[in-house]
């Protein structure tokens, strides 16, 4: 006989704190606590235990651990066989291992554990899926788990080969000879209306029943998904009614109250930290917006230095040929105006001579007398020379004349030196 004598799990479900729970008689031991305190929970713990493979991946083992969390279930069970005391302890998922220890201190690990469990509790491995009742074995059939109790289930393979077993030779102790073989000729009839004779195939109710079964497991299933889901969210609702009865606690004491009176002082001075932030934040935006305003300023202006160094030295440049051009012009004028001079006096002297010419023609016609008319012919010719000189005056003034060319570039001397001096105050204002 198999009598549970301690639980220890951590980090199962919704306990993540190590849980103990201990003090099991050998009579009924009855679990009372509040609906979603985790009562399930501790039973679906020692199935774990029990029949789960330590090294198991399924989803079923998978769901061991604490809702958001990827921790590492763990489990330990205490349990009196035959007078004899065992200890099962598993690790599931991350580095998992299982450790068996007997009541003569030798201990079996990893896969002996399981094979040596095995043994003892007579179930079979279920390969890549969770245990169910087909690998339990008759320890299956007294394991009742909760929306289970009022269903009556065919007991599995193992469970059937042993209690045939049994039976057979309890019917062979009690009954023997003929009996036995009336019995076991019911039997083979019985046997008939569900089983075909030597291949042993399903036939009539047993077939029916199984296809009722196929469809049943099937809705088992569906029912079995649903159910896993709603403890899953029981479970995380239990969680956090705990958290919440652990919250509000904390609140209601004093020491907590001081705390939660500092923290929101402490969040006060964030906020108003944040909110200072933020302006800083902005202030340097709009700082960093003139500054770079600025610097784009100051880049013009080198920019504009640059192009006025390059002014003057065009207007330095542009004024050596005006200034040249000037002091020409200047004497140009000069002796444009000497000559002009010249030229007035030369016409004054040219109309006085004419003005003689014609007083010596005059004199020429009147007078008939040689001396008359030598002196008249004297002072033409004077006349005479004095024109030819004036001649000779307006020619030199003609060739000393400033050409309309020289003006022209004159004028665009002085035009450039207008516009280099007009873009130079532009610069400097």
């Amino acid at each position: 006989m198999m009598k549970i004598r301690r639980l220890t799990l951590e980090n199962f479900r919704k306990f993540r704190s190590p849980v103990r729970v201990a003090g099991f008689g050998d009579g009924l031991n009855v679990i009372c606590e509040p609906n979603e305190f985790g009562k399930s929970t501790l039973l679906e713990a020692m199935r774990a235990a029990l029949f789960e493979r330590y090294a198991a991946k399924t989803e079923q083992v998978r769901s061991f651990r604490p809702w958001g969390d990827e921790t590492a279930p763990a489990v330990e069970l205490c349990f009196d066989l035959e007078g004899t005391s065992w200890t099962i302890a598993k690790r599931f998922l991350q580095s998992p291992r299982a450790v068996l220890t007997g009541p003569d201190g030798q201990t079996y690990t990893s896969d002996h554990a399981e094979e040596r469990l095995q043994q003892l509790l007579g179930f079979e491995w279920a390969g890549n899926r969770s245990a169910d009742a087909e690998t339990r074995g008759v320890l299956g059939m007294l394991w009742i788990e909760q929306g289970d109790a009022l269903r009556l289930a065919p007991p599995g393979r193992i469970a059937r080969e042993t209690i045939q077993s049994v039976l057979a030779g309890e019917v062979g102790a009690v009954t023997g000879g003929r009996r036995a073989a009336a019995v076991s000729a019911a039997i083979e009839g019985g046997y008939r209306e569900y089983r075909t004779p030597g291949t042993g195939q399903p036939t009539g109710r047993l077939l029916e029943v199984q296809r009722q079964h196929q469809t049943a497991q099937a809705r088992v299933a569906e029912a079995a998904e649903t159910l896993r889901r709603f403890s899953e969210t029981l479970d995380r609702l239990q969680a956090a009614r705990l958290d919440l009865v652990r919250v509000e606690r904390e609140q209601n004491a004093p020491q907590y109250s001081e705390e939660i009176t500092a923290l929101r002082r402490d969040l006060e001075i964030a906020r108003t930290a944040e909110s200072r932030w933020r302006e800083a934040r902005a202030v340097l935006g709009e700082a960093a917006g003139r500054r770079e305003a600025i610097e784009q300023r100051a880049a013009e202006r080198t920019s504009v230095k640059a192009e006025q160094g390059e002014a003057r030295r065009s207007l330095t440049t542009a004024r050596n040929p005006v200034e040249a051009s000037k002091e020409q012009f200047a004497r140009a004028q000069a002796v444009e105006a000497d000559l002009s001079t010249r030229l007035g006096d030369a016409r004054k002297s040219m109309e006085a001579a004419q003005g003689e010419f014609s007083k010596a023609r005059r004199v020429l016609a009147e007078a008939q007398e040689a001396v008359v008319f030598g002196r008249a012919r004297g002072r033409l010719q004077r006349a005479e020379e004095i024109a030819a000189r004036a001649g000779l005056l307006e020619a030199e003034v003609e060739g000393l004349h400033v050409s309309e060319k020289d003006l022209a570039r004159l004028l665009t001397l002085e035009t450039s030196e207008a516009q280099g001096c007009s873009t130079l105050s532009r610069w400097l204002d």
